[in-house]
């Protein structure tokens, strides 16, 4: 290794991944690559911060918090974390072999961003994750309307059952926090027919995807949306200052990342 930081080292896709599941004190991954390089494929959670813009890392870190850095290959990230060690940071890594060398799920897709004008309170982040959870809802609910094996429909309505279950339980929060700050409540029936028909809008505009014909594309598909949103939660919670709201975003992160998991016990099954 090239750095003389002496709180610098390489890190594996193995060990990564495990610390990655971790839910207490998991690190802040960092993508150092290019924007375009980012969007084709990244590690779910990861914030990006091209290489030239490392020296300008202003956002409030935890000295303590371990921070991993991945480019390509391991190049850029050894200098991005060489400078990060520098700038006073205590327990920095450099993924070994870059992203070319890690074999678990990536997602596509530009940097999530939360912007003021969008999240100003706990509330709005809870709407956030109910439109999501219809989200995933509306696509299962609406394969079953297609002729499929009864296999397949038996996973579609125990995925629907689930984004249910999962819907229920941030309802239930939100129940909480609007009594807590006297904010005016609605029902849950309300919330979902205003949240279905913005779903409804976007998707006339962005076409409706095909039917779907195998069980592996359609648990292909559940572990994406799955990834999709714990990525979305876990840059989101990276994003923000207040510490009761980035807890419940890195709560609905890993209760994301725990059913992408159960899914991914799956696969091995249908390839017996």
């Amino acid at each position: 290794m090239s750095q003389t930081c002496d709180h610098l080292r390489e890190i594996g896709a193995v060990e990564l991944q495990e610390l990655l599941q971790l839910q207490e004190n998991p690190p802040l991954l960092i993508d150092v690559r290019q924007p375009q390089e980012y969007a084709t494929g990244h590690i779910p959670g990861a914030l990006l911060f091209p290489l030239g813009q490392v020296e300008k890392f202003l956002l409030p870190l935890d000295q303590k918090r371990p921070v991993v850095v991945y480019c390509r290959s391991g190049k850029r990230s050894l200098v991005a974390a060489g400078i990060l060690c520098r700038l006073g940071l205590t327990e920095v890594f450099s993924l070994k072999g870059g992203i070319l060398g890690w074999p678990y799920e990536v997602i596509t897709g530009p940097p999530q961003e939360l912007s003021s004008a969008e999240v100003k309170t706990v509330v709005d982040i809870l709407l956030l994750a109910m439109e999501k959870e219809l989200q995933a809802r509306r696509v299962y609910t609406e394969e079953l309307k297609h002729e499929h094996t009864t296999e397949l429909k038996t996973l579609l309505k125990n995925l629907a059952t689930r984004e249910e279950a999962h819907l229920s339980s941030i309802y239930q929060t939100y129940l909480s926090w609007t009594e807590k700050y006297k904010i005016p409540q609605k029902p849950l029936e309300t919330l979902q027919q205003e949240l279905l028909l913005a779903l409804e809008e976007n998707q006339q505009d962005q076409g409706i995807s095909p039917s779907l014909s195998h069980i592996e594309d359609l648990l292909e598909l559940a572990i994406q949306q799955e990834f999709a949103a714990y990525d979305f939660y876990r840059t989101a919670a990276e994003q923000v200052k207040d510490p009761e709201l980035r807890g419940l975003l890195f709560d609905l992160s890993f209760e994301e990342r725990n059913h992408a998991a159960s899914l991914l016990e799956l696969m091995p099954r249908l390839y017996k």
